[in-house]
Parts: structure tokens; sequence; C-alpha cells
């Protein structure tokens, strides 16, 4: 039941997830655990949504191809903002290389547009310990660079290529 326990964190679709990560990772059951992520990715649950999301675009999971879908569930949550701390930026990321690798164009923006939208929200999320990498930013740098070398851009001082080393 929702809101029934003394810690707001405790909620049925958090416990899908979990579920849905104990059947895949040790009982080795994929198709077990994609219901338990498609059950809590209705309810809304950012990191099922991704999960999900991620499916429909690889056919993982027994889902059926569907790139719009998997745009709309990327788009739901990063319309979440950084209260689910790094699922929205990975989601801005996610219809970045969808754009890039499948050629279907992302909504309000295109992949670099989604990129900054990823840094935005990246920038949002409290660095804990000794993380200085929030939301694996560093990869997306990496990302942006090689988009915008795909578009003939070489901008100089992110790679030793570009100083004129090596």
């Amino acid at each position: 039941h929702v809101g029934n326990t003394y810690d707001p964190a405790v909620t049925q679709a958090n416990a899908q997830y979990m579920v849905g990560l104990i059947q895949r990772n040790d009982f080795h059951s994929e198709a077990d655990a994609y219901s338990s992520w498609d059950k809590c990715a209705q309810k809304g649950h950012a990191g099922c949504l991704n999960i999900m999301a991620n499916a429909h675009i690889t056919g993982k999971g027994g889902q059926s191809v569907d790139i719009p879908t998997a745009i709309n569930m990327h788009l739901t949550v990063f319309h979440s903002g950084a209260r689910f701390h790094c699922a929205a930026a990975y989601s801005s990321r996610s219809i970045a290389r969808i754009e890039h690798f499948t050629g279907v164009p992302a909504p309000e923006g295109d992949k670099l547009d989604w990129l900054q939208k990823a840094y935005g929200l990246m920038d949002k999320v409290p660095v804990t310990g000794q993380r200085n990498n929030a939301c694996d930013r560093s990869s997306a740098e990496v990302e942006e660079f090689l988009f915008r070398l795909g578009r003939g851009e070489r901008r100089g001082g992110a790679v030793g290529a570009d100083r004129g080393a090596g």
C-alpha cells in the first residue's frame, strides 16, 4: 500500500524495481525481470521507465522495438528533473543517442541540445563523497565530442589530437 510505511522510499514501484534486479541478476530470469520493470514503469518509476525505454530500442527482454515509445518514456523521465538524481540526465543522453544512431529526430531540439539539457540536470545533482563525476558527465562529454566530430566540427582542448599531440 502506498504511504503505509514510515519510509516514503518504500513503495510498490521501488519494490518492483528491486525485484526485477533480483530476478535478472540472481535468478537469471530476464523475462520475469522485464515483467517487473514494466509494472513499475507503468507507475512512473524513473529507473524502470529508463530500463523499459532502452528495451524498446533494442528489443531486449522480449519488448517490441518501438522508438517513439522509447522517446516518450525518456521524455517522461527527463521532465521529472533532478528529483530522481541522475535518471533524467540519463534519459536526456538517451534521447541524444536515439537521434544519433537511429536518425529519428529528437523532440525539443537536436542531439547536442539534449546533451546540454543533460549537463544542466547533472549540475543539479548533489555530488557525494569523493565522486566528482556526477551522472557520468565525463562520458557525456566524450559523446558530445564524437557527435560534433561526426558533424565535421573539430575543437581544440578536449582531446590530445586536437592540440597537435599524437
